[in-house]
């Protein structure tokens, strides 16, 4: 009688086992994801800077482990499951780029596996998602003048490198740092070639800055080049104007900070591309300032507050203070002529909209 318990007993602990067996087979063999975000279609075209992309994915199923792929390529940064995942926009557009992407959750085999349910313990892909990130981008390009007996040349760096900081820094910036270019050793085709390299990276929306600050002559004509001298290496407003005009961007801003650098305004203001032109005086005027000096270390507000040429330094203060470019033009033009009644500011704009550089 006791062994005939005992075989029961046992049947019963066999039943159990199988059943249990293809339940945990059954819910290997149905392991799904389901993606909740990014939806497929979406478009990530208005995020601002440092703003994030929220990934949300659930995977139902026996497997312990698991890798992600955007565009085809291993994301260890999308680890979580459950939970919404936070990619910082401007780790995203460096890495992946703007345009159509591909979400794929792949799942890889790990730990007791029932038999038969993947083969050899290879990675399969079970669910992928089409969305589009294509926000507006903010880029910069800027020239200033090296002076071979002062090789550390501060006060050219201050005019140029401030307004290149802030358009990056996390904490003010309001647009996506885009191409982003410096240099205080050109001539005119440097200046060209620069401008047209970045027009691989822009498109009508986004915003292009474009500074140059240097020695302007009105008896060559234009703007002096650090290296080289006489009229094969001064810019020309003809010779700016030629690289702005293959730009796409509707949002053009070009500052000149020259001696004389009126005289672009009528050359410039025939683009056709929106844009707001800016020199620090008239045609028939020099453009004045202070020592400069420039550290990286500094704030914002020490940097700007160390700009050497007066309009840029009220210029820059101004657009810090979240003033539109226009507005911080008028800022920057009172309080230049009151620093410096030698010296007016001129613009040109055509901005379809107001815009802030900074918020």
């Amino acid at each position: 009688m006791k062994n005939r318990k005992q075989k029961m007993f046992f049947s019963l602990i066999m039943v159990c086992l199988v059943f249990n067996s293809i339940l945990i087979t059954e819910v290997f063999a149905v392991t799904t994801v389901i993606i909740d975000k990014p939806w497929a279609g979406q478009d990530f075209d208005h995020l601002l800077n440092q703003e994030n992309i929220v990934f949300k994915f659930r995977i139902f199923g026996g497997y312990q482990s698991y890798s992600t792929f955007i565009d085809g390529q291993y994301e260890p940064l999308l680890k979580h499951v459950g939970v919404d995942i936070y990619y910082e926009v401007n780790l995203f557009i460096g890495k992946y780029g703007r345009g159509e992407h591909t979400f794929t959750v792949s799942v890889k085999a790990s730990g007791l596996v029932p038999e038969g349910v993947m083969e050899g313990g290879r990675s399969t892909i079970i669910e992928s998602v089409e969305f589009e990130v294509n926000p507006v981008l903010c880029h910069f390009v800027g020239f200033g003048w090296f002076d071979p007996e002062n090789p550390t040349h501060e006060y050219w760096k201050s005019n140029v490198l401030p307004l290149k900081d802030l358009l990056q820094e996390p904490g003010y910036a309001k647009y996506i740092p885009g191409y982003s270019y410096s240099s205080f050793w050109w001539n005119d085709d440097d200046v060209d070639d620069e401008i047209r390299e970045l027009d691989a990276y822009e498109t009508s929306n986004d915003i292009v800055v474009v500074l140059i600050a240097s020695h302007g002559s009105d008896f060559w004509g234009g703007i002096y080049c650090t290296y080289g001298s006489g009229y094969n290496y001064i810019l020309t407003p003809n010779e700016l104007e030629s690289p702005l005009s293959v730009l796409e961007s509707n949002n053009l801003i070009v500052i000149l900070v020259t001696c004389h650098s009126g005289m672009f305004i009528d050359e410039l203001s025939q683009l056709s591309n929106n844009h707001h032109i800016m020199t620090s005086c008239r045609d028939d005027e020099g453009s004045y300032g202070t020592g400069g000096f420039y550290s990286y270390s500094w704030t914002s507000e020490e940097k700007i507050r160390n700009v050497g040429a007066y309009f840029p330094r009220f210029l820059y203060k101004a657009l810090l203070e979240v003033n539109s470019t226009f507005s911080a033009f008028l800022y920057a033009y009172s309080d230049t002529v009151q620093a410096d009644p030698r010296q007016h500011p001129q613009y040109h704009y055509n901005l379809a909209q107001t815009l802030y550089l900074v918020g």
